[in-house]
């Protein structure tokens, strides 16, 4: 078989499927309940995650934020953007007609909020003509 779909779903690569494997096997709790060992071992395991992706990436932990997906990944990083450009007196939005079901979502609550939003139409091949 040939995957072509790499964008929605790639193969784990066997480093990051063994110390999801570790952190799967290693015990459970909430990490919001520092009240308990549970807690508190699984908040350190996320904050060394968050750490780690920021070690790699050469910026504050703080700027890490961990999504359970991409539509939750997609409408986080529009809502924050867009709320300082509406903010600033800016609301102008940009995007293709052919975003994502999670972007265009967003930017329909964002058009209720004020922002100005223009869909881009594509060509056939799905390129803008700019």
């Amino acid at each position: 078989m040939i995957y072509a779909d790499h964008a929605a779903c790639a193969p784990v690569l066997p480093p990051v499927a063994a110390a999801m494997a570790a952190a799967l096997t290693a015990g459970w709790g909430n990490p919001s309940a520092r009240q308990h060992p549970a807690g508190r071992a699984a908040r350190a395991a996320i904050d060394g995650a968050r750490d780690g992706v920021a070690g790699l990436l050469h910026v504050r932990s703080e700027e890490i934020i961990f999504t359970s997906g991409a539509t939750e990944a997609c409408t986080l990083a529009l809502l924050g953007c867009a709320e300082r450009l509406i903010a600033a007196g800016r609301p102008r939005i940009l995007a293709p007609t052919t975003e994502h079901a999670a972007v265009l979502g967003a930017l329909e609550y964002l058009s209720a909020r004020g922002a100005e939003v223009d869909l881009l139409p594509v060509d056939a091949t799905g390129r803008l003509d700019p």
